[in-house]
């Protein structure tokens, strides 16, 4: 697979949409849950509290990637 490198960690949803491993809706799903890691893990003090709305929505979104993934590989 030829991919692009992805800008940043929040970046690697995207490129995996581009290729088709990920649906648009899923991707930006992942993107907002990597993001949320961010906050959690650098500067959970300074947190926005907006990124953690809709959180359970957000984290069964991770599982929708999670079979995305294993139902690709299972091609």
């Amino acid at each position: 697979m030829k991919l692009r490198p992805p800008r940043d960690f929040i970046d690697i949803p995207e490129v995996l949409a581009e290729i088709g491993l990920l649906e648009g809706d899923v991707a930006r799903e992942l993107a907002r849950l990597i993001g949320i890691r961010n906050q959690l893990v650098h500067d959970p003090a300074e947190g926005d509290p907006t990124l953690f709305e809709g959180l359970p929505g957000h984290l069964a979104s991770l599982d929708r990637f999670a079979h995305a993934v294993r139902e690709r590989l299972q091609k």
